[in-house]
């Protein structure tokens, strides 16, 4: 199981906001010590993320957003389909030559999504 970072962004199962105060705390089971939502009380959980008392407040880890434009060459055949990062770099020879179109595709997904 992955450790909790302090580098990391984390939310509880039910995607409430999570700030990690520190890692190093004095209980050994749950050195984690941070707030949930807008709480004043400070909460607990083990290095691995698990809630001192709820499992529905366990650390889930927020995984960065991807949002970018490609531009998508699709060949006559459809058997090939090659994405460029700007409509230049994708009608530039010999990436056109069988080409029937061109189409721009807006991606926004999370880091990691369907590996």
């Amino acid at each position: 199981m992955t450790k909790i970072n302090m580098e990391k962004t984390y939310h509880t199962k039910d995607k409430q906001e999570v700030v990690i105060l520190s890692i190093a705390g004095r209980d050994a089971r749950c050195p984690v010590i941070g707030y949930i939502g807008d709480a004043d009380q400070l909460d607990r959980w083990t290095l691995e993320g698990e809630h001192w008392f709820s499992s529905n407040n366990n650390l889930i880890e927020v995984k960065p957003r991807i949002k970018r434009s490609v531009w998508l060459n699709i060949d006559r055949d459809s058997l090939h389909c090659r994405a460029y990062l700007t409509k230049k770099e994708a009608n530039e020879p010999p990436y056109f030559i069988d080409r029937i179109a061109c189409i721009k595709i807006d991606l926004d997904f999370e880091e990691g999504e369907g590996l």
